[in-house]
């Protein structure tokens, strides 16, 4: 379920497009000729961590690819709490 929409963002020749779920954020990251999309999503839930996987696929559908974002955004976060991997920050 989207609850927020932001869209037209743009950074260094890109837009960014930002798409708040119910348990999570989305980020989309696409070039202004529409040469690539990039979706990165972080969960909500507490005491996981925002770290996980990532993809390079073509998808049939922009549903699919989110789809398949959102899957996989929970289930690293799951998978990491579960194993017990740290997560190391450095300040330099």
């Amino acid at each position: 379920m989207i609850i927020q929409e932001i869209t037209n963002i743009s950074y260094n020749g890109l837009y960014v497009r930002i798409i708040i779920y119910l348990s999570m954020n989305t980020y989309m990251y696409a070039s202004e000729d529409l040469v690539f999309t990039a979706l990165i999503a972080i969960p909500f839930t507490v005491n996981e961590q925002a770290i996980g996987g990532c993809r390079y696929k073509e998808y049939t559908s922009f549903e699919a690819c989110l789809n398949d974002v959102l899957r996989l955004s929970k289930a690293m976060s799951l998978k990491n709490k579960l194993c017990g991997v740290p997560l190391v920050v450095e300040n330099q």
